[in-house]
């Protein structure tokens, strides 16, 4: 009964790149961040770390050769939107 013991059969060099502090402004609804160092193949998250005025939520996160665009749900109006990015190779 219970669960098998994990196998490990090899590990990978892995990195993981953060962006923070990157102002997403009014009337916009995504934002290149330049995160040097990842490729299309990272895999990264994002969040708004500031009160915007209008509600607004991360929607989408793409990363292409040192750039991650975030996508977020409705222009943040005058607030801004500031957004941390981790990436993950």
């Amino acid at each position: 009964s219970g669960l098998p013991p994990l196998q490990v059969t090899g590990f990978s060099k892995a990195a993981m790149y953060i962006a923070v502090d990157t102002d997403l402004d009014s009337g916009q609804t995504s934002e290149a961040v330049t995160v040097t160092g990842i490729s299309s193949a990272a895999l990264c998250f994002a969040t708004i770390t500031n009160d915007t005025t209008t509600e607004v939520s991360v929607t989408n996160v793409v990363a292409s050769a040192n750039t991650a665009t975030v996508q977020v749900s409705a222009d943040p109006s005058t607030s801004g939107a500031d957004l941390a990015v981790v990436c993950y190779e």
